[in-house]
Order: C-alpha cells, then sequence, then structure tokens
C-alpha cells in the first residue's frame, strides 16, 4: 500500500479519522504497517479507532475482551494498552472462526426438526436448516465458545464465581458447546481417531471434559434452585429435533428453550417462590433469529 507524503503530513486528529473509517480492524492493522507516522498514530489513538470500527468485526465483544483479560491482557471496562492488545483479540475471532466453519460442514447437515415449520425459521422454501448458520445462531456459539476459552484459562476453584451471574438460558447453550466435537486451542489431538468416528464423538482434552461435567451440575443446581424441580433436559429431544446432542443452540428450538427457562413460572407461583427473571433469561438479539 503506498501513502502520499501529504496524507501523512495531516494532523492526528484527521489520520484518526481516517483510520476510523476503514470497514475492518484488519484493514488498520495494514494501514498502519505502511509507515512509522501511521503507526504512531495508531498507538496513540488506539481506543478510539478500536471503538469506532470492533463493532463490524467482531461478535461477541465483551466476551472477546472477557478472553483477552483472561489470557493477560486488560479488563473487558478498561482500555486496550497496545495494538498487542488488538492482534490477540482478532487472532481468537478467527479461531472462533473456523470452528464456526467446521460445525458448519460437519453439524449443521445434520439437523432434523421434526414437527417444526422450518420455513417460519429459515425462509418460507425450505424445509431444512439453512447450510450455514443464522446470525443468531452465530451469536450463540461465538459467546459460548469465547466463554468456554475463558474458563479453560481458569483453574477450576473458580469456575462456580464466574458461572454464577450466567443465566439458565447461557449455561444451556454452554452446555452444548463445552462438549464440541472438535479440538480446542492447546488440546491434543488424536490423530488415531477416524475422521467419521470424530466427528459423531465429543472430543476433548481431560479439562474440558471437567468443564463440561462442572457446567452440567452448575446448571442443574440453579434450575434446582430457582423452579424448585428438576432440570428439564431438552437432550432427550436430540435425535429429531437438533444435530448430535446439539439442540438448544438452534434457530427453531429458542422458543421451547424459553419455554423451559422461564415456562415454570405458574408452578413457581402456587409454590410461593419467589424469582428473579434475571436468573433464567435475558432477551438479547440472537432470540429468534
Amino acid at each position: 500500500m503506498s501513502i502520499k507524503p501529504q496524507v501523512i503530513s495531516l494532523p492526528a486528529e484527521l489520520l484518526t479519522q481516517i483510520f476510523a473509517l476503514l470497514p475492518l480492524l484488519p484493514d488498520v492493522l495494514n494501514l498502519a504497517a505502511t509507515c512509522k507516522r501511521l503507526q504512531e498514530v495508531w498507538t496513540n489513538k488506539l481506543n478510539t479507532i478500536y471503538t469506532s470500527i470492533a463493532p463490524k468485526t467482531i461478535l461477541c465483544q465483551h466476551d472477546a475482551r472477557r478472553l483477552l483479560a483472561d489470557s493477560g491482557g486488560p479488563s473487558p471496562g478498561s482500555p486496550l494498552s497496545s495494538p498487542e492488545n488488538v492482534r490477540s483479540i482478532l487472532h481468537n475471532s478467527r479461531i472462533v472462526e473456523k470452528a464456526i466453519v467446521r460445525f458448519e460442514q460437519e453439524v449443521v447437515p445434520r439437523v432434523q426438526a421434526a414437527g417444526f415449520d422450518l420455513g417460519k425459521y429459515y425462509g418460507s422454501s425450505t424445509c431444512h436448516h439453512l447450510p450455514h448458520l443464522t446470525p443468531g445462531e452465530r451469536r450463540r456459539f461465538t459467546k459460548a465458545y469465547y466463554i468456554v476459552l475463558s474458563l479453560l484459562h481458569h483453574s477450576s476453584e473458580t469456575w462456580s464465581n464466574i458461572l454464577q451471574p450466567l443465566t439458565l438460558k447461557s449455561l444451556y447453550i454452554l452446555h452444548e458447546i463445552s462438549q464440541l466435537n472438535q479440538y480446542l486451542p492447546g488440546e491434543e489431538v488424536n490423530t488415531n481417531l477416524a475422521e467419521d468416528r470424530r466427528i459423531l464423538s465429543y472430543q476433548g482434552g481431560e479439562k474440558r471434559i471437567q468443564l463440561h461435567h462442572f457446567i452440567s451440575a452448575a446448571l442443574a443446581r440453579k434450575y434446582e434452585r430457582v423452579w424448585g424441580m428438576r432440570l428439564l433436559d431438552p437432550w432427550m429431544e436430540s435425535h429429531s429435533e437438533g444435530a448430535l446432542w446439539f439442540v438448544v443452540v438452534w434457530t427453531h428450538w429458542q422458543e421451547s428453550l424459553k419455554e423451559i427457562c422461564c415456562g415454570p413460572v405458574r408452578a413457581s407461583k402456587e409454590r410461593k417462590l419467589e424469582v428473579n427473571m434475571d436468573e433464567v433469561w435475558e432477551d438479547s438479539e440472537d432470540d429468534g433469529t
């Protein structure tokens, strides 16, 4: 990329505005790499530029920042400290994107939805799930994937405190993504396992297996504490309403998931339970999409 001297000589404020007009964060890094002057502007105005462009590049920004913090970076509420922070965020987002691509190749084609009007959820002319994740499914997958990676950076002694603020909705989805049928960064790959068998079986290191069981227990405890009853298990329907053991992540299952999370309200009233609905379900842009 060639930058004219007239551009480089512009005041830092104008150069910052030029950076902020770029479409994606990789474009920012490429422009900053062209000369020392632009690298200085990028470094000095890092947070202004990042705030302008990150929403167009990084899905689930808060969770991406949480993972950065758990990897030794600044906390989500603090300014970024260096361009290296941005490179780390982009690196992690690419890891998530690769996981989504693989999930779309290996799991999405297997989705079953007996009894559902799939045209309502995926388009009027379809009787199958789309060949790719919907925007809402991408957000649910991405958020949970970031949380799993963050938890794996912590010792098991801290997991309870991290999971405690999550809603039942988030815990249900996290339960599924924590047993993703692909290896996560840092996990040892079993090269002796045939590819078709790998796709159809849960893969993960010992710590992730431990984490999945911990999430499962935390979900069951929270459900019983909130509703005074045993956990309602959606995974009995995985063979006909999802794919493999993935059910609650799909768009066509969001109404059912909300009913599971919020449905026992009448029973709780009859038993005079005081339920904080903020513990149960958070309305978000991924609902129903």
